[in-house]
């Protein structure tokens, strides 16, 4: 697999060296990140619901002390795609619940959700065994970031080669009965859950939730201008 630091230049190499220190003074690996993911995991899971585990809450991680995560040594030292992840710099991280069913889980399926600063969304699913499918958002919706030997080829996006069940669609099969659009929870473009969104307190550690679930960026969308009309044509 090419790494995920070949060919980066401007912003992103800069990126890349600023937390490269942090990661070979305490590497943070998948294994670390799949940990971190299943521990806010069974703090944010609630009561069981119809088919499902309750999901309580999103986790915006962003301002998390590295004592807990450190995201940035997780990112420059290890994810797939890492310069395509970090583009010009990155706003936000949020581990965040999506209305995709999780077999493995019997609930909504938990990403990293990594924010950059010009709007463009990627979402990531480390496992203990390494980094799972790398997705961008886009305005076909969710699309995978090939993975190919030529780092070239980093940024090119293919359909995806999983898919999961909406949780509406699971419920339906949980009660074996056919499938209703209002089975289906409030959730976002993104598929995001419209869920309140939690914040680390001062220590670092997860504190209050917040009141108010966060709004997705909109993706960069390619607008077709057009032409200017023909003048009217001239009399003799």
């Amino acid at each position: 697999m090419a790494s995920g630091s070949e060919g980066a230049t401007g912003p992103v190499a800069a990126y890349l060296a600023e937390h490269a220190a942090g990661y070979n003074k305490r590497p943070v690996g998948a294994k670390t990140a799949n940990r971190f993911l299943k521990k806010i995991r069974v703090e944010a899971t609630g009561e069981q619901m119809l088919g499902r585990k309750e999901a309580k809450y999103h986790y915006d991680l962003t301002d998390v002390s590295p004592d807990v995560f450190d995201w940035r040594a997780w990112i420059s030292g290890r994810l797939h795609g890492n310069s395509v992840v970090v583009g010009p710099g990155i706003s936000k991280v949020i581990l965040a619940f999506f209305n995709e069913y999780d077999h493995n889980c019997k609930q909504a399926r938990l990403d990293y959700l990594i924010v950059r600063t010009d709007g463009h969304v990627h979402r990531v699913h480390p496992s203990s065994s390494g980094e799972d499918h790398l997705l961008q958002f886009t305005s076909q919706g969710w699309r995978q970031v090939n993975k190919s030997q030529s780092a070239g080829e980093e940024h090119v996006l293919v359909d995806t080669t999983h898919g999961r069940p909406t949780l509406g669609q699971a419920v339906a099969n949980f009660e074996r009965t056919a499938f209703d659009q209002n089975f289906e929870p409030k959730c976002h473009k993104n598929g995001m859950l419209d869920l309140p969104m939690k914040t680390p307190g001062d220590s670092g550690a997860p504190g209050p939730a917040v009141v108010g679930a966060w709004r997705s960026p909109e993706p960069e969308l390619e607008v077709v201008v057009p032409p200017p009309p023909l003048p009217p044509p001239q009399l003799e």
